[in-house]
């Protein structure tokens, strides 16, 4: 036995020599596994650049497509209140002396009206509010509005009447029915006694016993407004008048903005930061009035399941898809795809809603900080997008 150790000692240092054949291949299967995951990690790391320019060139394409939509038209007004609009919206920069220049010929209220003959994807749509409306200069609560009272199918003038509901008006579509309606004609009448007066003529007694009486004298108010047609005609002029004047329009807007806020708390607290996530919990506060525990709970749970399963921070989009599944799952069955569908336009930035297409692009709704109007950079990737959107989470 002692004699055969050397023989076994001489092998071992032949075996474990640089350039034995063992050590060689050894070498040769790190560098190649190195070289695998190298070469991995450089083709993520170009793929992610490659979507980083393809987004930053598409953000340049629409920015561009809105200016142009802009300036064609024959009207200097229209082209002017259209370029303002696109500098409050932060789509175009303009210097002030730019825009002092421009607000010259731009309407006195300024609104953003593109050529009708130019193709729908680039027309910024007729519900957009007028930017003189902007509370202390808040274009973002603004357009937030905007997209939901298109949602919703309300304006400043809409007026309309259910016997369950009672009367509902207003961008917002205010009703008798919780008092809010009453509230906010109160509003009306204090900021500007006179032109109130004067919009509901000889119809007054009637809409003061409504918004002053109790619920006993609203509703005998309201039956005198009605026939079997619904909103007689004259009354539906009184308040389309209302909605015309526009101090009434101010009040109507300055009613909205602490759902704004709200919005905006509410999106801060789960970590979302651009201005199409203020606009995705200002509707669903709209629709359905707060984001629930339950929610929230499951949404924390499924972002976890998410962030474990792509092995990276979800972003600002991937975020928002899976929070309009979650919140839409939790709906009465009934009303469940309708508010599912409209909840995921509004996380991917387009889509269908009620057979209509929208782009919130159109809004100037862009995936944007809120605060900054910084781009936010998204991966854009639609497998992951899919499963997110079909619940794996």
């Amino acid at each position: 036995m002692p004699a055969t150790a050397p023989e076994n000692t001489t092998e071992r240092k032949s075996i474990l020599s640089a350039g034995s054949p063992l050590i060689v291949t050894l070498a040769a299967g790190v560098l190649a596994l190195f070289g695998t995951v190298f070469n991995g990690w450089q083709s993520w790391r170009v793929e992610q650049i490659k979507q980083e320019k393809n987004s930053e060139l598409e953000e340049r394409k629409r920015k561009g497509d809105l200016i142009l939509q802009a300036i064609k038209t024959d009207q200097r007004e229209n082209a002017a209140a259209n370029l303002i609009f696109l500098a409050e919206t932060k789509l175009l920069t303009l210097s002030e002396d730019q825009i002092a220049v421009l607000k010259k010929y731009a309407p006195k209220e300024i609104v953003p009206v593109l050529p009708s003959s130019k193709p729908p994807s680039s027309a910024l749509p007729s519900s957009v509010l007028p930017a003189s409306l902007a509370p202390h200069g808040d274009t973002l609560a603004l357009r937030v509005i905007s997209l939901t009272m298109t949602l919703e199918g309300t304006a400043l003038t809409r007026i309309d009447y259910d016997q369950s509901e009672g009367l509902s008006f207003g961008l917002l579509g205010w009703t008798t029915m919780n008092g809010q309606l009453q509230q906010l004609l109160r509003g009306c009448r204090e900021t500007d006694a006179a032109t109130f007066e004067k919009i509901f003529g000889s119809d007054l007694a009637a809409i003061e016993q409504m918004i002053n009486g109790d619920s006993t004298s609203a509703s005998m108010a309201i039956q005198s407004m009605v026939d079997q047609n619904g909103l007689k005609a004259a009354w539906k002029k009184h308040f389309e008048d209302l909605g015309k004047e526009p101090k009434f329009q101010q009040i109507q807007v300055n009613a909205a903005v602490p759902f704004v806020e709200k919005a905006r708390e509410m999106a801060a607290e789960l970590d979302f930061h651009s201005e199409r996530g203020v606009a995705f919990f200002f509707d669903l506060i709209v629709q359905s009035g707060n984001l629930s525990q339950r929610s929230t709970e499951a949404y924390n749970r499924s972002l976890a399941n998410l962030t474990k399963a792509i092995n990276r921070p979800p972003d600002e989009v991937e975020k928002l898809v899976l929070l309009a599944v979650v919140t839409s799952d939790s709906t009465t069955p009934r009303f469940r795809n309708r508010i599912k569908e409209r909840r995921l336009m509004i996380a991917k930035g387009q889509g269908q809603f009620a057979g209509q297409a929208y782009e919130l692009d159109k809004f100037a709704l862009g995936l944007r900080d809120a605060k900054t109007g910084q781009p936010i950079k998204a991966f854009n990737d639609t497998a992951i997008l899919a499963r997110i959107e079909s619940g794996e989470f």
